[in-house]
């Protein structure tokens, strides 16, 4: 079933970086971020934004990626839903 919902959109999760990899970025992020004094509610934010600056697009294009993921169940279930 997932194969037939990606329709050719899926990644091969080959192609995406592994867990050590986003743990090592996001702690690179968390770090940079208190060296500038980052701090309580602004964390979050600036840990986005150095992720997407630091992943050439990757954060976007995989944010994107499930969205359209999540637009095309919403859909099979609302058509699922409509025939009950």
């Amino acid at each position: 079933a997932r194969i037939r919902a990606c329709r050719g959109r899926c990644r091969d999760r080959a192609d995406r970086p592994g867990p050590l990899a986003h743990r090592r970025q996001r702690e690179e992020a968390v770090a940079a971020a208190a060296r500038e004094g980052t701090s309580g509610q602004a964390v979050t934010p600036f840990v986005l934004a150095y992720l997407h600056e630091h992943s050439d697009g990757e954060t976007r294009r995989v944010n994107r990626d499930l969205i359209v993921a999540n637009a095309g169940l919403a859909g099979a279930i609302a058509s699922a839903y409509a025939t009950l």
